[in-house]
């Protein structure tokens, strides 16, 4: 029997994101989806709604960046974090 690779298919890339509420929700291009809270964050807490929602998925996928909030997240710490 042929042993199983459990993380043979994670890739820890955004496909899309989007700020809904109070929680940043990120599509991973593997088909996971990660949601975490924007409280997290200070400078996405105290954006309007009009700032949080001018995202863009930068370098591949491995992070996103708020251009109006100057702020940049890491899609591979975001994920270590929500795991813990």
């Amino acid at each position: 029997m042929a042993a199983v690779e459990p993380f043979a298919s994670v890739d820890p890339r955004a496909r899309a994101a989007r700020v809904r509420g109070t929680t940043l929700i990120v599509s991973l291009v593997d088909g996971r989806e990660l949601r975490v809270p924007i409280r997290w964050f200070p400078r996405l807490l105290a954006g309007s709604p009009a700032a949080r929602a001018n995202l863009r998925v930068i370098e591949g996928g491995r992070a996103l960046h708020w251009p109006d909030l100057d702020e940049d997240i890491g899609v591979e710490p975001l994920l270590a974090t929500a795991g813990s």
